[in-house]
């Protein structure tokens, strides 16, 4: 993900004062304006208990935001951020004097907003999961910012808009169920913090043996998870497709504006309007009972007390697709005299050698019992024609049961009908 930094010094005297974001791929694009516009919105929400009830002096290197500020803009996104910071101001008390500087005044801000964090690495969603099934609930996210976060109690190197404090190792963390995952260059100091507070909670960290800090946390190089665990995991949940099936789910959630914390867990009403919707749109049951499947291993996995699938709703909704999306059995009717009769009587013509020698093999296989397997393996050397009958050797037969030996035989009848006869015929032409 590229990312450009945007830095807000609001107070020189305490260091804490200081917001500090990213910009989203998708946002590096936009306009210097709709930037600096923004950064104005974000750091307001995120220092608001510092400047509520204050008189603010912005200082900024961008002239159209002094004029957009005060003013307004005719471009209705620009005008939307400024009615957004207007709202602020109103609600929390705040009066804002925008005023313009050149860049080379503003040395404080443009210094901290070139710092990039090397450190800054988060898990994923999928491994979290996992973490939060085996050691959780977690309490709060000790080391994140509004980029990665896992839960909704974070702290933040800056302030973010979302974060609940900065600074991690001001706070007691006895009696919290936390979750570490610190930049590689903290990890000494959040041991030593955690054996001073007696804190508990889960630890991530990059498994290497060779680091300063890896006699402290296990002196003897056990009592780890095995590094193949997560992968191996992950392989078997790609082999059944569950994740596929899941991440469809996902999408779908998204689309229809269900919000992050109630994708997984999931709502049972939610997953019930979902299989009812793959319903309507499947020819088949199978999508329909591998997203319920699907999503009943993937809260067992994460250790969900209250899984979606044991609500009688979505029981009761599957049963339904079931119903709706069952295929009727179409049982194969046997072969009888009368469905021989009605095909001689369609097909059968004297110029046309094609039909008749269709005839033949479908009379031969009734006569005799012949598999497919074994009519298609009769060659013309297996066939003897005589005055009172036919003798057709079988090379291979699954059963030998009704015939002498290797050979069945078929007798004249002197009908239209007979095999014999529709042999000699086909033989006698070609």
């Amino acid at each position: 993900m590229q990312v450009i930094r945007v830095t807000v010094v609001i107070s020189w005297k305490n260091p804490y004062n200081i917001a500090h974001g990213t910009w989203l791929e998708s946002e590096v694009s936009t306009s210097s304006t709709w930037k600096e516009l923004t950064a104005v919105k974000n750091v307001f929400l995120s220092l608001i208990n510092f400047l509520s009830g204050k008189n603010v002096k912005w200082f900024t290197d961008n002239q159209n935001v002094v004029s957009i500020v005060s003013k307004g803009s005719t471009k209705s996104v620009l005008q939307k951020l400024a009615l957004d910071i207007f709202s602020t101001c109103i609600k929390h008390n705040v009066n804002i004097d925008m005023v313009w500087i050149p860049s080379t005044e503003n040395e404080r801000a443009d210094y901290l907003s070139r710092i990039i964090d090397s450190d800054d690495w988060a898990i994923s969603e999928f491994v979290f999961q996992i973490v939060e099934s085996l050691w959780g609930p977690h309490e709060v996210d000790w080391f994140a910012s509004d980029d990665n976060f896992k839960l909704h109690v974070f702290y933040s190197r800056f302030w973010n808009v979302n974060s609940s404090g900065v600074d991690a190792f001001t706070v007691d963390w006895r009696g919290i169920n936390g979750l570490f995952v610190p930049p590689v260059s903290l990890i000494p100091r959040v041991l030593m913090y955690m054996r001073q507070c007696k804190a508990v909670g889960t630890l991530i960290l990059p498994y290497w043996p060779s680091a300063s800090f890896w006699p402290m946390l296990c002196p003897f190089g056990d009592g780890f998870i095995s590094e193949n665990y997560f992968r191996n995991l992950e392989q078997h949940l790609q082999q059944k497709g569950i994740i596929k099936v899941f991440l469809r789910w996902k999408k779908w959630a998204i689309l229809n504006g269900i919000e992050n914390c109630d994708i997984l867990p999931a709502k049972a009403f939610h997953v019930a309007i979902y299989l009812a919707s793959l319903t309507q749109s499947s020819n088949t049951v199978s999508p329909v009972v591998q997203a319920f499947y699907s999503l009943k291993w993937i809260h067992s996995l994460i250790g969900s007390l209250c899984s979606p699938t044991d609500s009688s709703l979505v029981i009761n909704v599957l049963e339904g697709a079931k119903r709706s999306l069952a295929t009727p059995t179409n049982k194969k009717e046997p072969i009888s005299v009368e469905l021989l009769h009605k095909m001689y009587d369609a097909m059968f013509s004297f110029g046309n050698l094609y039909n008749q020698r269709i005839i033949c093999a479908c009379f031969t296989a009734f006569a005799v019992f012949l598999r497919v397997s074994e009519m298609l393996n009769i060659r013309r050397s297996d066939i003897v024609i005589l005055e009172c009958y036919m003798s057709i050797l079988i090379q291979h037969s699954k059963t030998d049961v009704y015939r002498d030996g290797n050979s069945v035989l078929i007798a004249r009848t002197h009908s239209n009908k007979c095999p014999v006869k529709k042999h000699g015929i086909i033989f006698a032409v070609g």
